[in-house]
Formats: C-alpha cells, sequence, structure tokens
C-alpha cells in the first residue's frame, strides 16, 4: 500500500525503516498508491489516528498514543480581518510534533528498535523524549547550548539523556549523525516516518472545515517539517478528488535566520545570520531545502520574514488574546502587517505551533 519516493528524482523504494535517501542523494517520503476514502476514518480515535489507514502502520499495531484529540481550530477577528487559528501547540508535549513523533514511535518500536537517538532545538527532542517515555524506548537527545532551559528541562524529565552541544543547530545534527552510526537514527528531519504523523494535520483541517480546503495556511518554517507534511496530506486529499484545490502555503521566518526566504527572493545571503528569539526556526541550512521551496512554489505559496521586535510584540499582543505561545509561534500574527499577507482572500489558517511554557523572555 505504501513506498518511498525521492522527494527530487521520484524514484521508488520498498519501505525500509533505515533508508532515509535516495540513491541521487536526496531525501524520501513514504507515499500510498491508495486514495484516502472518508470511509477509511476510524473513529474509534478521537484525533489523527482516526487516519491510520492511510499511515505506514499495521492495522495490528496498537499506537505509540496518548489518545490525542483534536486540536481546537477557531474563527478569530484580528484588525478587523476574519482568520482562522489552529492550536497545535496544544498537544501532551506542548508543540504539533507529537503529531509525528507518535507514528514514527510506533512505527519503529513495531520494527524491534528499542534505542534511538534525535537531535533537535527544543521541541521535537521533548516530543520525541515523551513519545519514547510511552514506549518504553531508550532515547538520546542532543541539542544546541543556546537551547531554552524550559525546553531542556522537559527532555531531561521524560527520562531521555540529554546532551548539549557547544555550536548551532546544524554542528548539533552532525553530532547526533555520528551517534547514528551506532543507534537507530529517530529525526524528525531526515526520517520520513515523522512527515507522515505531520500530514495529518491536513486531514484534521479538512475535516474541520467540512471537507472543504482553506485557501491559505500560514506556518512558521525552518526546517520545513510542517511545510512538508501539510503539502503531502493536501496532495493525498486532492489525488482522491476530497479537496478541489491546494491551499497555498505561507512560510514565515525570522529576518535574522531566513536562508529559504532568501532564496525564494532570489536575494544573496551572504549575510552573517544573526540570533533570534524564534529559536524553533533558527535553522541556517535546512536539509530539505529544495523540498521545502518545491513544495511552497507547488502550492502557490510564498515565504515572508518578520523582524525580531515584530516578533517579541506580537508574542506579547497574542498573549493578552490569550493565545500563551512560544515566540516561534509568534511569527504567524507578526506577519499579518505583511501587505502580502493583507492581500490574501478567501479563509486562511495560522498555525500555532509550540506552547509558551517551553521558553521565558520579557
Amino acid at each position: 500500500m505504501y513506498f518511498l519516493r525521492c522527494s527530487y528524482c521520484k524514484k521508488t523504494f520498498k519501505p525500509d525503516i533505515t533508508q532515509f535517501y535516495c540513491s541521487c542523494g536526496e531525501l524520501l517520503d513514504y507515499c500510498f498508491d491508495d486514495n484516502f476514502n472518508l470511509s477509511d476514518i476510524d473513529f474509534n480515535f478521537s484525533g489523527f489516528w482516526r487516519y491510520r489507514k492511510m499511515l505506514p502502520v499495521s492495522t495490528k499495531t496498537i499506537p505509540v498514543s496518548y489518545n490525542e484529540c483534536f486540536t481546537p481550530f477557531e474563527k478569530a477577528i484580528i484588525d478587523g480581518k476574519e482568520y482562522f487559528i489552529k492550536h497545535d501547540y496544544l498537544f501532551p508535549s506542548g508543540s504539533y510534533k507529537d503529531r509525528g513523533s507518535s507514528i514514527m514511535l510506533t512505527v519503529i518500536k513495531e520494527n524491534g528498535v528499542f534505542d534511538i537517538v534525535e537531535d533537535s532545538s527544543g521541541n521535537a527532542g521533548a516530543s520525541v523524549a515523551a513519545y519514547s517515555a510511552k514506549a518504553g524506548i531508550h532515547c538520546q537527545v542532543l541539542v544546541p547550548s543556546s537551547t531554552s532551559l524550559e525546553k531542556t528541562l522537559q527532555i531531561e524529565r521524560y527520562g531521555a539523556d540529554l546532551v548539549r552541544i557547544a555550536g548551532n543547530r546544524e554542528q548539533t545534527t552532525n553530532e547526533a549523525k555520528k551517534l547514528a552510526l551506532h543507534t537507530y537514527y529517530a529525526s524528525h528531519i531526515f526520517n520520513p516516518l515523522f512527515f507522515q504523523g505531520i500530514k495529518t494535520l491536513a486531514y484534521e483541517l479538512c475535516e474541520q472545515c467540512n471537507w472543504q480546503q482553506p485557501d491559505h495556511i500560514i506556518t512558521p518554517v525552518g526546517n520545513g517539517t510542517l511545510v512538508i507534511g501539510l503539502f503531502l496530506g493536501f496532495s493525498e486529499l486532492l489525488s482522491a478528488g476530497i479537496i478541489k484545490k491546494m491551499p497555498g502555503i505561507v512560510g514565515i521566518q525570522a529576518e535574522n535566520c531566513s536562508p529559504l526566504y532568501q532564496h525564494f527572493k532570489n536575494k544573496s545571503n551572504d549575510s552573517k545570520t544573526k540570533e533570534t528569539i524564534a529559536e524553533g526556526i533558527a535553522i541556517t541550512n535546512p536539509p530539505r531545502f529544495s523540498q521545502i521551496i518545491s513544495c511552497i512554489n507547488n502550492s502557490n505559496g510564498f515565504l515572508e520574514v518578520v523582524s525580531e521586535d515584530d516578533i517579541i510584540k506580537s508574542n506579547k499582543m497574542a498573549a493578552l488574546n490569550g493565545y500563551y505561545i512560544e515566540p516561534t509561534s509568534s511569527v504567524v500574527f507578526a506577519a499579518l502587517d505583511k501587505p502580502s499577507i493583507k492581500s490574501l482572500t478567501g479563509k486562511t489558517v495560522l498555525i500555532l505551533t509550540g506552547n509558551g511554557l517551553k521558553s521565558y523572555h520579557k
């Protein structure tokens, strides 16, 4: 029912939980040769596991799950304009990445893996650690030394072995790859299983919209897990004829670290990357760079950037309106003043990704 396919050259391979790369050097994704059917939804589950027939998981497998429910979806008026807000930070570990962790940990446990390594800027590490604890899997998480205390404490409390790396996000990944030579690499970036969980956000959004697709999705983007996952999910719904068009995916980056935006705008990215309060998207060289750009282009979406001042201001304003989110999530609110965003018409969804309890700032 499912197979691996190269995100670049489209070469296909049989499913293999240890294979992340194509022979051409690009990364792989899971794909299906069956169409999604609304009759396939398993209403015994209250959340994303209801779509298990479209996931690379045996129907006999017991999910590694906390019986997650749909995250809230609400209409909100912001500066006189209607938006829809998806509260995907309201998962057990406090971020949308629980979607990917649940599916990935289920499959690797099913395959007899009980020792893993992951690298993260915080949220993915906490999520993988949480679901590893549920699965009874030993987990080692590498993070940059600059990662917020709140996130590192959360990772350790789940029982994972935390390793702080004296370097940036890319250097942390390089160290994790060395360890992955001797243990399973449960990466939320390289491992295609993770994206199968993220794609359920597209299904869930459409179900909450009575199986009508939104017109635009605005989301933070760093390593592109949301952009790619959403594109995979909406592509499957489009192929099945459940939705009529692909929503435009709009990725928001911090101005201080915006390699995708610079490429999208054909601008030089020679300037030195600066620190950003939006640590979750402080990614200087995303491994799936070309795939992210392809998903943005093929959805007729675009990329925008926001300043540090606007991120901080938006984070404070979000909290005053009841949204206690981390700065990375706040970039979607900060972007609403951009002319390119203001000009959008139709149903526009803002994805809120990480809980405000995960970071401290004044």
